[in-house]
């Protein structure tokens, strides 16, 4: 059997920096996972 995962996260989780330590913040950024992900799946 193989199996391949991935997690996947939206860039700015990424991000270590004081700014971006809590998800409160993570609303002040564009989202972008959902279109991202679309362009994988329809590669």
């Amino acid at each position: 059997m193989n199996i391949l995962t991935f997690d996947i996260e939206e860039w700015f989780h990424l991000l270590d920096f004081d700014a971006t330590r809590t998800e409160a913040d993570w609303r002040k950024y564009e989202v972008r996972i959902h279109e991202n992900m679309e362009r994988f799946f329809h590669f």
